[in-house]
């Protein structure tokens, strides 16, 4: 399991935002898939209520949640990192190279290099 940690700024209510996994390396094109325990956090730490979902097939991870106050929040997305095992092995390169990101928010990207074994 891996983690993509996030923090948003955010006004009080109904919020939501998207997450994109991109390959950038275009050598492999399976999308890792979330494990259990994604969640959101106030500036507190304290779990706030929330709805995680994805596309399996684009690796869009949709994120809704209600901000009690405005403010900041610590948004959490588990990865299984065993997910993409069995999918056809990347080719020319044995490195694969992903990109995390809130869309539209250029400041919030974090890559991650997948390296065959």
């Amino acid at each position: 399991m891996f983690f993509y940690w996030v923090f948003v700024t955010v006004p009080a209510g109904n919020n939501s935002l998207t997450i994109s996994e991109t390959i950038t390396t275009g050598n492999f094109s399976t999308p890792f898939l979330l494990g259990g325990g994604s969640n959101v956090f106030n500036s507190s730490c304290g779990s706030v209520s929330e709805t995680i979902t994805q596309n399996t097939t684009t690796g869009l991870v949709s994120v809704s949640f209600n901000a009690p106050v405005a403010g900041t929040y610590i948004v959490s997305i588990k990865y299984n990192s065993k997910s993409i095992a069995g999918a056809p092995a990347p080719s020319p390169t044995t490195t694969v190279h992903y990109d995390f990101q809130i869309v539209g928010d250029p400041g919030s990207i974090q890559g991650l290099d997948v390296i065959k074994n």
